[in-house]
């Protein structure tokens, strides 16, 4: 029922996306935000952090890890680099904490962020009266490959590890969100390299297409209230196949510099409640 989009009230363009695994016992973290001060310059200065813990009443514990550079779209991966930990709790399903100590480009940052929901809460309410019976009052999708909210979850092309996409699914609001953790082509080093980027995309599900605008969040800085840039980047068609594959088809435009193509997609994170 934590599953969802979660953020700082005050603190803009940055936050982290939660997904429960009822299966394993574990919660999967995506926290998207920014360089610290004193980290290496970057063009978006954008970081995106990853994790994974298993949850012990209403707290876990995740350690957090990081890649500091890739390829956008292309198998080149980069191995990711431990930072730290991050303990999250929760008073309910609308408030919760996170209490980090990470260490960022061997800059050392430690703090308590003050969690409120973002994205709606589909069923952590319902679950905590019905049980298992609160999935059952989810609207059913009239094919199997319709988007519902089981296809919330992690989803990546096997064959390029180290980026990916977390969807959430909303099917009272007929809406999906797809995070996207990716690497910056506008921004590419002596090497080949690309620095650490994230987007965000939302819009409507129809069937088995949703269709969203990206939008790149550029300005802000770790954990710090501070004015960001939100800028409509491109578009992102999503084509659910089943519970278990899809598509991402993409165009964008990073710094004045355009990219295509279409990204084959299967489930990473268990699918158990897609019907």
């Amino acid at each position: 029922g934590w599953s969802g989009l979660w953020t700082e009230s005050g603190v803009d363009g940055q936050g982290m996306q939660l997904l429960a695994l009822p299966d394993s016992g574990q919660m999967l973290m995506s926290w998207y935000t920014h360089l610290p001060t004193g980290a290496r310059q970057t063009r978006t200065r954008n970081l995106w952090l990853l994790g994974l813990g298993a949850v012990s009443g209403g707290t876990v514990t995740i350690p957090v890890s990081a890649a500091s550079d890739g390829v956008f779209d292309t198998a080149d991966p980069s191995a990711q680099q431990p930072l730290g930990a991050v303990t999250l709790s929760f008073e309910d399903c609308a408030r919760g904490q996170a209490v980090y100590d990470l260490t960022i480009d061997s800059v050392r940052v430690q703090g308590t962020i003050p969690l409120t929901r973002l994205s709606p809460d589909t069923v952590c309410e319902s679950f905590r009266t019905l049980g298992e019976g609160a999935f059952s009052v989810l609207p059913r999708p009239a094919s199997p490959e319709n988007f519902q909210y089981g296809h919330t979850g992690a989803w990546h092309d096997a064959t390029k590890p180290g980026q990916g996409f977390l969807f959430e699914a909303m099917p009272n609001q007929n809406q999906l969100i797809a995070t996207w953790f990716t690497y910056d082509f506008a921004d590419v080093s002596g090497t080949g390299r690309q620095s650490p980027l994230w987007l965000a995309a939302i819009g409507p599900m129809t069937g088995a297409s949703a269709d969203l605008q990206v939008i790149l969040t550029t300005g802000g800085q770790f954990d710090v209230a501070s004015p960001v840039t939100n800028a409509v980047v491109g578009t992102l068609r999503i084509n659910s196949q089943s519970c278990v594959a899809a598509t991402a088809t993409y165009s964008l435009t990073l710094n004045g510099v355009p990219r295509t193509g279409t990204i084959p997609l299967s489930r990473i994170t268990a699918g158990s409640l897609c019907r």
